[in-house]
């Protein structure tokens, strides 16, 4: 395989694993009793942000930006092994 194929692959698999953690990042916060403004304050995230997320309209969400809403939400991302 070339050098870009490997590229498009891993970019293809981390997007759909990055659209896992956005979809469960937004689970999250519609399950919680905090209200948007108050996630958005917690996290120093914007509301335009969130409300992108909810809507689908980010496809590649930053990881600090996720980490900050969990936190606030009561989660931590971690990495560990596949099964």
């Amino acid at each position: 395989m070339s050098r870009t194929a490997l590229k498009t692959e891993k970019y293809s698999y981390m997007d759909s694993e990055v659209g896992a953690v956005q979809r469960r990042t937004v689970m999250l916060m519609n399950n919680s009793k905090m209200t948007l403004t108050a996630i958005c304050n917690k996290s120093g995230v914007s509301r335009t942000c969130l409300i992108n997320w909810e809507n689908g309209h980010t496809k590649r969400p930053q990881v600090p930006t996720i980490n900050a809403v969990l936190k606030v939400l009561g989660y931590q991302l971690d990495i560990v092994p596949r099964k």
